[in-house]
């Protein structure tokens, strides 16, 4: 079965960038999987560790979702926990941990947070999924950046807040543990189309002068 020790391991493999083990990991649990989704999607995230590490990474996967009746909006998520630099009590009942149960939505996830490291592609995957005639004729475009997972450098913060300046009628928002890092920002020219959300549960929760800090931005 693909369990949630196999998707533990998984993830830390990831989060300490060991690709070389993550590979050779997945081809030994690959062979004592059971059901169709749970080999297909795994084949195809060895497939892309492999193309990931030679970069020769081919652009035939999703980076962000369309969303649904529950999600009405274009998102993007990562590895929940493993990529939340202010993660505290959250861990102990972090919702995102449920889509674990489906292949398909933790491989996204396990992808998207390697792909944090190349955002060139993550730019040019957003910049398709904008253009598509569905969203070009729209005047604004609601995305929720992190549904799952969170910013886990200041890097990533940076990475984001360039590409939202370059898409104005992009309207993202999101929900944020990452005060250690978002603090980091106090002087920084936030994009106008970006609206933060102080999410509770984190390790910051009793730091009462850094919360005031994440208050004041925008």
């Amino acid at each position: 079965k693909f369990t949630n020790i196999i998707k533990w391991d998984i993830a830390n493999y990831i989060k300490n960038n060991n690709l070389p083990k993550l590979q050779t990991y997945l081809e030994s649990i690959v062979i004592k999987l059971e059901g169709m989704h749970n080999i297909k999607f795994t084949l195809q995230f060895i497939q892309f560790v492999k193309d990931y590490q030679s970069n020769t990474i081919k652009d035939n996967f999703n980076v962000f979702k369309i969303g649904n009746s529950k999600l009405p909006f274009l998102n993007f998520s990562t590895l929940p926990i493993i990529t939340c630099e202010g993660a505290g009590d959250c861990k102990n009942w972090c919702y995102s941990l449920k889509a674990w149960r489906y292949p398909s939505a933790f491989y996204l996830q396990a992808r998207n947070t390697l792909l944090m490291n190349k955002f060139g592609i993550i730019e040019d995957q957003f910049d398709k999924i904008i253009n598509l005639p569905k969203f070009r004729k729209l005047d604004k475009i609601d995305f929720r950046l992190y549904v799952d997972g969170d910013f886990k450098t200041l890097k990533d913060c940076l990475n984001w807040f360039n590409l939202m300046k370059v898409y104005p009628k992009v309207k993202f928002y999101g929900y944020s543990k990452s005060f250690g890092i978002l603090s980091k920002l106090t002087n920084y020219n936030f994009p106008s189309n970006y609206k933060l959300n102080i999410s509770n549960g984190s390790k910051y929760d009793s730091n009462l002068e850094l919360l005031q800090v994440i208050q004041n931005l925008p």
